[in-house]
């Protein structure tokens, strides 16, 4: 493939936008009208609806302002009848008790309508302020100020007043009194003053609106005016301009009709129910008849008698049908007996309806658009057909297809190259090779040279000046083009001059290309695989210690070039291999790499794995590689520090949490990151991974779908942990472990109403403990998690299921009706994703010949609301007869409206609930909520964590069946709750 020797101009020309297009697109004359109108209109209903609202306001001032005059005539009017009651207090006649009544009830009167003409007193300010009269407000303020001292001390008069007459003392009541009516006449006067002020600041704020709404009808009317003057011409000019168009359509039209006459090409016009209208000569010719004969027959007959078949007839029909597009190729058998190669070009007509996008630019007559849309070629709708002879042409082409076929079937590509011109043709073959087809690629030497790989471009170069000094020597060379995709495809170009002028100077040149992509990638491939994961195509664990191994070594010699490693485990993959098959766990690895990949390049602009190079467009490079099962590591380059490479793992954490497609099944699988960055230097990558896979262990610890930074006091607390998994498995062939039993006990009345008996234990829950040789007794809190890292915690379940099935059996013996009447033990996420859990409770069953319906078992809400498998799980349980309990209620994912959907028997409360019922209405509105549902269902309510009478009373009171907690017992030995069981029966059995 030849280049030119000489730089050229930039092979990427940028694309013309559609947008730009269409901001190019003129504006009728109609439409400017229209928008014009549109505009004007706007303004006139916006203008009005201000007018409106302004004379609503106005309105609203209006009543406002009365408001103000009748309050303080009213203030004023309270002011004299306070001045009266003090007068009759001091006649000797009147009741101590009535004018007590009459003047509370005017100074409370006093002090009601102090308040709203305050109100509305402060309103006319804001009003004032808001005019910008600032003078007006601060005298409207200084009235109303020295309104608020007058009748301050009014109210302090009459209140001394009401304490004299409740004390029934003469002297002090007739001073009271004298000093009430001294107070009244300037509190009364003042009153006046403010309400004349506040009449005066009214009218002024009225004339200002007035005004203001004279300015707004002033608009309109110059609106209105606007719109007339800028409407009645324009549309009138358009009227004008489209008469004049429609005459030059007319005449446009006669022309064309004289040039369709004179075409070469066979052109007739079709009406709509398929008759031939008008032909010109040269559709006669081609279909063996004189033209004027052509008019009043059919169309599809005129070609069939003339021997023209199309390849699908159909097609044809259902175009004239439809009013649809069609172009097509036709064969004409002669009477000879020869074959001509016919396109028939049928396009619609005025009211027949074109297909949408089916134009080709350039095969239309001019005019045909503005024809077309006025209809005046044929008013009634119907076709235009052109017949176009392609024999000449068609042969031309097969015999082209021939050569081509022949130089495809060698596996070769050829091309040719213009000197003069720089244009440079290729065939299909050598397009194939790159991953074209054609019309994807321009001719222009610029597109050509756009592909070749930079590094390449200045050896090709050479030896094409070294073929043009000497024509012995053919320029031959290896290159790579680039495809598409962007990758490279690779082979061999070998071409020679075959066109020189006159003078010698080369003018084209031609050539061939052989692929050598497949040979080159397969030397690729093999050096690949060896480096590369084959499931995800990610980096395997020795490129990604490699890379973190040359990422420490130049952030020794560079400091400043920080680091982070961040390695991912994923939570939930174990359970996907288990319940869907280990092909949706490959298929969940290959769509978690996508994600990785697509997260780093997006959010941090550049590709994982790409090669580090000096300078600022390296410093952001970042790598993703697997390196094991469900294990991942990100290695990030040019992080500022430990805050950016913690949000870029919350990022990722975040991308990763999406629910993932497989198959038919919505799987939810969550991360957890352990990051190590630059801040902790280590000297080899072994050291680095180790340290991350610790941080990683620390985010599964702290809850999972997080993650941590490693820190040094891990390594101690992993330590802890291992040590602890041993310990475990130890004590589990020890025997160190047994299973202690808190009671459920009844929180319903007892029957002959024996409220106040202890209540005896409708059930137990089985809980597992251990006992250490050296430590003693170790909390589950410490050891339980490590079996559900570890996978014991199956072990472990199925040790507490079978132990205590044979308890409770050996107590329904042994205890008779004293004996609890049931057994809830508890299952681990673990386990009811085992696949022997169904034989395991069929087993202990069986061993122990307890009644299946005895024995509950209690999941997790957050597991049962989740998983699909779970549920599916439980179900097969139920089918075995044992009842199902939901654990922790209220602290998972699903809600009271889906508790329906799942397979349990029980409901229990959280504790967390229970504790914080008696203060919280919430949390009793929950409970009680939670309760009635679950006896709707017919599910029986267990509230967990009881510790006080009131919390007792309490979960009673909201009518829940059964209740545990310390208040009760806290869990007991199977000897010393045996003995519990029989304190309590005794007493329930006296009661009853």
């Amino acid at each position: 493939m030849p280049p030119s020797p000489a730089s050229t101009v930039d092979p990427h020309p940028p694309r013309r936008l559609a947008w730009l297009q269409w901001r190019r697109a003129p504006m009728g004359p109609h439409q400017r009208i229209r928008l014009g109108m549109l505009v004007l209109l706007c303004l006139v209903a916006l203008a009005s609806g201000i007018q409106a609202w302004r004379f609503d306001g106005l309105e609203r001032q209006r009543l406002s302002d009365l408001r103000l005059h009748s309050l303080a005539l009213a203030v004023n009017s309270t002011a004299q009848a306070m001045a009266w009651s003090a007068a009759r207090t001091q006649q000797a006649g009147a009741l101590p008790g009535e004018s007590l009544a009459r003047l509370q009830q005017a100074l409370d009167h006093s002090r009601s309508e102090a308040l709203q003409l305050d109100a509305l007193v402060q309103g006319q300010q804001r009003r004032l302020l808001a005019a910008g009269d600032g003078n007006e407000a601060s005298s409207l303020g200084e009235a109303l100020e020295q309104w608020h001292r007058l009748r301050e001390r009014l109210w302090y008069r009459a209140e001394a007043l009401l304490v004299a007459i409740e004390a029934q003392q003469p002297a002090r009541l007739t001073a009271a009194a004298q000093a009430l009516q001294a107070q009244a006449e300037p509190a009364s006067h003042a009153g006046v003053l403010l309400a004349g002020r506040a009449a005066a600041v009214s009218e002024l704020l009225r004339q200002a609106e007035l005004s203001h709404w004279r300015v707004w009808s002033a608009v309109i009317v110059g609106l209105l005016v606007l719109l007339i003057l800028l409407l009645g011409e324009p549309t009138a000019r358009a009227v004008q301009r489209q008469h004049r168009r429609l005459r030059e359509q007319q005449r446009q039209m006669a022309r064309l009709a004289r040039v369709a006459q004179r075409n070469a090409h066979g052109t007739a016009i079709i009406q709509s129910d398929g008759r031939v209208e008008w032909a010109n000569a040269a559709f006669g010719a081609l279909c063996l008849q004189p033209a004027h004969q052509a008019p009043g027959q059919e169309f599809v007959d005129v070609l069939q008698r003339a021997g023209i078949s199309a390849s699908a007839p159909a097609t044809l029909l259902a175009a004239l049908a439809s009013g649809a597009r069609l172009r097509a190729e036709l064969r004409q058998t002669l009477p000879d007996g020869t074959q001509r190669g016919l396109e028939l070009d049928l396009q619609p007509l005025g009211g027949a309806a074109a297909t949408p996008g089916d134009a080709v630019p350039g095969d239309a007559l001019p005019g045909e658009a503005q024809a077309g849309a006025a209809g005046e070629i044929c008013p009634s709708g119907g076709f235009i057909a052109v017949l176009i002879d392609r024999t000449e042409q068609l042969q031309r082409e097969e015999t082209a297809a021939l050569l081509a076929h022949t130089v495809d079937a060698a596996g070769v590509g050829t091309w040719q190259w213009d000197l003069r011109d720089g244009r440079l043709q290729c065939n299909d073959r050598f397009l194939a090779m790159l991953g074209y087809r054609r019309g994807e690629l321009d001719n222009s030497l610029n597109t050509w040279l756009g592909l070749l790989h930079p590094d390449d471009r200045k050896a090709w170069r050479a030896a094409l000046d070294i073929h043009l000094q000497d024509p012995s020597m053919p320029c031959r060379m290896e290159l790579r083009l680039r495809r598409p995709d962007g990758h490279w495809a690779v082979g061999q170009s070998c071409g020679v001059v075959i066109e020189r002028s006159s003078s010698g100077r080369a003018r084209r040149m031609a050539g061939i290309h052989i692929d050598l992509t497949e040979q080159v990638q397969m030397q690729a491939m093999l050096r690949h695989a060896a480096r590369t994961d084959g499931l995800t195509q990610m980096p395997n664990r020795a490129a990604v210690f490699d890379h973190v191994q040359q990422v420490i070594d130049r952030a020794a010699q560079r400091p400043e070039e920080g680091y982070a490693v961040l390695f991912m485990d994923f939570d939930r993959f174990k359970q996907v291999n288990d319940t869907l098959g280990h092909g949706a766990g490959d298929e969940l690895l290959r769509q978690i790499a996508q994600r990785l990949r697509s997260a780093l390049r997006t959010g941090d602009a550049v590709r994982p794995g790409a090669a580090h190079q000096p300078g600022p467009a390296a410093d952001r490079s970042h790598t993703a590689g697997r390196i094991g099962g469900d294990e991942f590591v990100v290695v990030l380059e040019g992080v500022a520090g430990r805050d950016e490479a913690c949000a870029i793992a919350q990022r990722l954490m975040d991308v990763l949490a999406a629910p993932y497609r497989i198959g038919t099944h919505s799987v939810h699988s969550t991360a957890s990151i352990g990051i190590v960055t630059s801040e902790h230097p280590a000297n080899d990558a072994h050291t680095v991974m180790r340290d991350a896979d610790t941080a990683m262990y620390e985010a599964k610890r702290n809850g999972r779908g997080r993650y941590a930074v490693f820190d040094p006091d891990m390594h101690e607390r992993v330590a802890r942990t291992l040590a602890i998994e041993g310990e475990l498995r130890q004590a589990l062939a020890r025997n160190e472990l047994f299973v202690v039993y808190q009671p459920v006990v009844g929180l319903q009345p007892l029957p002959g109403g024996a409220r106040g008996a202890a209540p005896s234990p409708l059930g137990v829950e089985a809980l597992v403990r251990w006992r250490h040789p050296q430590r003693g007794l170790v909390s589950p809190a410490e050891f339980v998690p490590v079996a559900e890292e570890s996978g014991l915690i199956v072990e472990l379940g199925l040790f507490v299921l079978r132990a205590a099935c044979l308890q409770f059996a050996d107590w329904q013996r042994t205890l008779g009706a004293a004996a609890p009447g049931s057994l809830a033990v508890n299952l681990s996420p673990l386990q009811l994703r085992t696949a022997g859990l169904i034989a395991g409770v069929q087993a202990c069953l069986a061993d122990s010949g307890i009644a299946p319906a005895t024995l509950q078992l209690e999941v997790t809400e957050s597991l049962a609301a989740q998983d699909d498998a779970a549920r599916e799980r439980l179900r097969e349980l139920k089918a075995l007869g044992v009842r199902i309990a939901l654990d922790d209620f209220g602290t998972g994912y699903s809600s009271l409206a889906c508790l329906h959907q799942l397979p349990v028997d029980t409901v229990k409360v959280d504790r967390s609930f229970v504790v914080h019922a008696e203060t919280s209405a919430y949390h009793r509105a929950l409970i009680e909520a939670t309760i009635r549902v679950a006896q709707t269902l017919g599910m029986d309510t267990v509230a967990e964590g009881i510790e006080t009478t009131s919390q007792a009373a309490l979960m009673q009171a909201l009518h829940c069946d059964r209740g545990q907690g310390y208040l009760y017992a806290r869990p007991l030995e199977s000897q010393a709750l045996a003995e519990w069981c029989l304190q309590r029966a005794a007493p329930v059995a006296q009661a009853a």
